[in-house]
């Protein structure tokens, strides 16, 4: 079956789209501290999620009462704690983006 030939259009959207994702890719390795943050924000969501399900929820409750309430907040509380200790990154981050932002203007 014949192929219909492809529009000057539909050549940039897909050769700009390679170059989109290759400049993402290429300053997302050279900047490894984004991509160890992101990573980390993402296991605190799903230990946080975890935690509630397995803590919280009654039919997932396998801590008796007292336990449960108090094992939930020290988790929770490690999460924060470990969320403020990024705080430092997150703000360098923002910068950057902002600095990036100035200049390309």
């Amino acid at each position: 079956m014949p192929h219909k030939p492809i529009s000057e259009w539909e050549t940039w959207v897909r050769a700009s789209a390679r170059d989109f994702l290759r400049f993402k890719w290429n300053s997302l390795t050279s900047d490894r501290r984004s991509v160890i943050l992101a990573i980390v924000e993402i296991i605190l969501a799903v230990c946080i999620a975890a935690a509630i399900a397995i803590y919280l929820d009654p039919e997932w409750n396998v801590v008796p009462f007292p336990w449960n309430v108090a094992t939930f907040a020290v988790l929770v509380g490690v999460a924060l704690l470990i969320h403020r200790r990024t705080r430092p990154y997150r703000v360098a981050r923002r910068l950057k983006k902002k600095w990036e932002k100035k200049v390309s203007q």
